[in-house]
C-alpha cells in the first residue's frame, strides 16, 4: 500500500469514529436528560382513588407487627410521591389502631372503678 492510501484509510476511520462518538455523547446526554425528566415527573405522580382505598383496605387487613415495618420501611425510603401517600395510608392506620386502644383501654379502666360500675349499672337499669 502506498502511504496516501493508507493516510485516506486512517483518515476515513478517524471520521467514521468522530461520527460515532458524536452519536454516542449525543444519545448518553438524551438517556441522561431522560432520567432527569422521569424524576422531575415521578415527584407528580400520586395514587388513584381506587389504589388509595384498595391500599388502605389492604393495611387494614395487616397486623401491627408488618404495619410497623413498612412504617420504618416507607421512613426510609420515600423518594416518589406514590411512597409518600403509601407512608400516610400505613401512618394513618397505625394512628388509628391507637386511638381505638386508647378508647378500649379508658373504657376497660372506667369499668374497673366503683364509680364507673355503678354509673354502668344505673345506665343499664334506666335503659331497660
Amino acid at each position: 500500500m502506498s502511504l496516501i492510501n493508507i493516510q485516506t484509510v486512517t483518515h476515513a476511520k478517524y471520521q467514521i469514529f468522530c461520527i460515532l462518538s458524536k452519536y454516542l455523547v449525543a444519545g448518553l446526554l438524551f438517556l441522561a436528560v431522560a432520567i432527569k425528566i422521569r424524576r422531575f415527573w415521578s415527584m407528580f405522580m400520586c395514587l388513584t382513588p381506587e389504589g388509595r382505598l384498595f391500599y388502605g383496605l389492604k393495611a387494614r387487613d395487616m397486623d401491627d407487627s408488618k404495619l410497623h415495618e413498612l412504617n420504618i420501611y416507607y421512613r426510609k425510603k420515600s423518594s416518589t410521591t406514590v411512597d409518600l401517600e403509601l407512608h400516610n395510608i400505613v401512618r394513618n392506620e397505625i394512628d388509628y389502631r391507637r386511638k381505638s386502644k386508647v378508647v378500649q383501654l379508658e373504657r376497660s379502666l372506667w369499668l374497673s372503678s366503683k364509680r364507673g360500675r355503678l354509673v354502668e349499672t344505673i345506665k343499664s337499669w334506666l335503659v331497660r
